[in-house]
């Protein structure tokens, strides 16, 4: 079991929002801990508050590698127009 406090280890593949923009290091949730505030950095270019994204690795510091979702919502994600 983890330490209190302590976050689950992200996995790649896992889906989530950015809610700090990256520039190109910022901050995530992935959407199996929403609670869960992650440092990130795009792998490619600057990204969005909102931007959808996905794990492409998982750093030894714990920080998330990500770049854009493509494709459709996982099943129960709200769309945005």
């Amino acid at each position: 079991s983890l330490p209190r406090g302590e976050p689950r280890p992200a996995r790649v593949g896992a889906a989530g929002r950015v809610t700090t923009p990256l520039l190109p290091f910022g901050k995530v949730v992935l959407d199996e801990a929403p609670a869960e505030v992650r440092d990130a950095r795009s792998e490619g270019p600057a990204l969005d508050v909102g931007t959808r994204v996905r794990v492409l690795e998982v750093q030894p510091s714990g920080r998330l590698v990500v770049g854009t979702l493509e494709g459709p919502e996982p099943e129960g994600g709200a769309r945005r127009a």
